[in-house]
């Protein structure tokens, strides 16, 4: 065997030595993501976050940092289980409680409220989910648990309710749109409706279009997307997303709601329909006259299934970003709406050029179906004027007042990842009082 030469046995040295200093620095240090700001909710949301924490769908990005001197970044737990998991468990923070993972904004900004306002203590439970992959899924225990100081911001992908009550700051980072996502198991689907006809569907069931039943699906209700997508289907009546879920139709109970922005699951509740054959249900001539609305003998096999869709979800799992829930059939994609209500012509949310699903700016920019999405903080955080420095740094531009400035906020400086995902920049990016919220805790 030969011998090593001086100069390999003095670089051999150096590296041990740089090894051996690396650990003696380190040797009392946690991995960094116990010390991430953590945020649990929206699935519409969720694997931009991830990416802005380092990894989305087995692709590393970029991490964020608050700038807050300490590298602070974040850690985002997903609103449902990957295909990985066959339970709902989480545990955030070292020598925390094991609790229900929050699903959708709304048990995101419970489960914040309840972190960060605590109030009696043990008041957590979250709740059980109908899973399309696992079937129904229970809470992680039969008892609430305290989650004090175990979250840290929610995704949400709707605005909170100004009431006055600043508690809850939900702070804009990026734009989406919303439209419908259809399937006809058989024959083709109407791909473009109205905000009037699809207000009609929503609020009076199941209805005919040239021929074609079209028959409404429900999101779960902690969805933001499925509030948001009542509200922009309302034409001055807002849209009953419970109206026309009766039995036999493509969500009959809250336990059998869609969990937002999978297309796998509206195509297993579209199978399902069709599968029913002949029943007696409702039936609708137009969308004009609910007097022409006649219980009759209907043919299930040729009905079409819609629900409310993120653009940005859709997207990005069309492009790879994020785990691809479209089915691969013709029969089902992300429909057009021909008047927004003001006569305005949106199109598509989405367009196809090379094989590459890019979104619309004019319908991401509209009033009606276009809408922010949020990280939520505490209020007395975000308008904060000294301290706090991990969740302004990463959340909250400084200069939201004076737009001539930069833009301090972290998450409103990745706008390459945030395209990625199917969203778009939004001007108002970091500001903390564009819309808040009284506390949201879950019951004991």
């Amino acid at each position: 065997m030969k011998s090593l030469t001086k100069k390999r046995v003095a670089g051999l040295a150096a590296v041990a030595a740089i090894a051996a200093s690396v650990m003696a620095g380190s040797a009392h240090a946690d991995p960094s993501q116990f010390s991430a700001l953590v945020g649990v909710g929206s699935d519409t949301v969720q694997d931009v976050a991830n990416a802005f924490a380092g990894q989305s769908n087995g692709v590393y990005y970029k991490a964020i940092d608050a700038g807050d001197g300490n590298h602070t970044g974040i850690a985002s737990f997903d609103a449902f289980p990957n295909a990985n998991l066959t339970d709902q468990c989480i545990t955030t923070k070292l020598n925390g409680p094991t609790f229900t993972r929050p699903q959708g904004s709304g048990a995101g900004q419970k489960a914040l409220s309840d972190s960060y306002f605590p109030g009696s203590g043990a008041t957590w439970l979250g709740t059980t989910f109908n899973s399309p992959i696992y079937g129904v899924m229970p809470t992680c225990t039969t008892a609430a648990v305290s989650i004090s100081g175990q979250v840290d911001f929610a995704r949400s992908s709707s605005k909170g309710t100004d009431t006055g009550a600043k508690d809850l700051a939900f702070i804009p980072f990026g734009r989406d749109g919303v439209s419908f996502a259809y399937y006809r198991a058989a024959g083709s689907p109407q791909t473009t409706l109205t905000q009037q006809e699809l207000n009609w569907i929503w609020t009076h069931g199941p209805t005919i279009k040239n021929g074609v039943r079209i028959v409404p699906c429900g999101i779960q209700s902690s969805s933001g997307t499925s509030k948001f997508w009542e509200q922009s289907t309302s034409t001055g009546t807002k849209a009953n997303s419970a109206v026309g879920f009766t039995a036999g139709e493509c969500t009959p109970t809250a336990a059998t709601r869609l969990p937002e922005n999978d297309g796998n699951s509206l195509k297993q509740a579209g199978d399902a329909v069709a599968a029913l054959g002949t029943t007696t249900g409702l039936t609708c001539a137009d969308f004009t006259n609910a007097a022409n609305c006649t219980n009759g003998s209907v043919n299930h096999a040729n009905d079409e299934v819609v629900v409310g869709f993120s653009a940005a979800q859709y997207t990005s799992q069309a492009n790879g970003a994020a785990t691809s829930t479209i089915p691969a059939t013709a029969n089902f994609g992300i429909g057009s709406i021909s008047d927004n209500g003001s006569g305005t012509n949106l199109g598509s949310p989405v367009s196809v050029s090379g094989g590459v699903t890019s979104p619309s700016a004019s319908f991401y920019g509209d009033s009606v179906f276009g809408r922010n999405v949020f990280f939520v903080i505490p209020y007395v955080i975000a308008t904060a004027t000294a301290g706090f420095n991990d969740s302004r740094g990463m959340f909250v531009n400084a200069n939201y007042a004076n737009t001539s400035l930069p833009n301090t906020a972290a998450v409103c400086n990745a706008n390459t990842t945030l395209n990625k995902f199917g969203f778009l920049a939004t001007s108002s990016c970091g500001n903390p009082t564009i819309s808040w919220s009284p506390r949201q805790n879950a019951p004991a």
